[in-house]
């Protein structure tokens, strides 16, 4: 991974923003995408940008053509209400998850 892109991706992370980097499998040429960059020296046609994009929201990696999507999402966020029994159990278990 080149260094500006791995730069983006640490960013975004940060911010934690869903992103994806886009590898073309042949030649090892990437790209950086989120909802607003593109960035990287992999060019990207039309229709492979929105597929991108709808997998970001879909939170999915995985191939498109010779492309390999790979999709990073921000952590879920749990909220568990009240103090019955069901939520005592569920708590620990949500922390243990992450």
């Amino acid at each position: 991974m080149k260094r500006d892109i791995l730069a983006k991706l640490s960013a975004a992370r940060a911010a934690k923003q869903p992103c994806a980097v886009v590898t073309d499998i042949p030649s090892g040429v990437q790209a950086f995408v989120d909802a607003k960059v593109i960035d990287g020296a992999l060019a990207l046609p039309c229709d492979i940008l929105d597929e991108v994009r709808k997998r970001i929201a879909r939170d999915q990696s995985g191939m498109v053509e010779d492309k390999f999507i790979r999709v990073y999402a921000p952590p879920v966020r749990m909220i568990v209400v009240g103090a019955v029994h069901i939520a005592q159990a569920l708590a620990p278990m949500a922390v243990l998850a992450g």
